[in-house]
């Protein structure tokens, strides 16, 4: 297992949601939520809310075990910089997502798709 450098604070708030999840009793699934297109069932975490911890609270009061957890690096001059971290949990056929990014992750995520 290669363990890369995290220069940025996203690295460190990535290793912080473990620490935090694993001592609550959690398991960690590292994987990617995956949404159609029109997800009906997914409910988001609000983006002006990034209390990361209030969302894996709720998640234990529902008596969730398992936290889907994944992390994006960046490219080109982030390159070994956590630029994205999303985590999700699923109960009752609903999956609840807190999704957050970096700005210069999302300015490049644009580019990519304006290409």
């Amino acid at each position: 297992m290669t363990l890369k450098f995290m220069t940025n604070e996203l690295g460190k708030l990535y290793d912080d949601i473990v620490s935090y999840a694993k001592s609550q009793g959690m398991h960690i699934f590292h994987g990617v939520p995956l949404i159609g297109e029109e997800p009906r069932n997914v409910m988001l975490w609000s983006e002006s809310d990034e209390n990361w911890k209030q969302f894996l609270e709720v998640a234990l009061s529902e008596g969730i075990k398992t936290l889907i957890l994944d992390k994006e690096y960046g490219q080109g001059k982030h390159i070994n910089d956590v630029g994205s971290i999303t985590m999700a949990w699923s109960k009752d056929g609903i999956t609840y997502l807190f999704s957050h990014d970096e700005e210069w992750f999302e300015e490049n995520q644009r580019k990519d798709f304006s290409l």
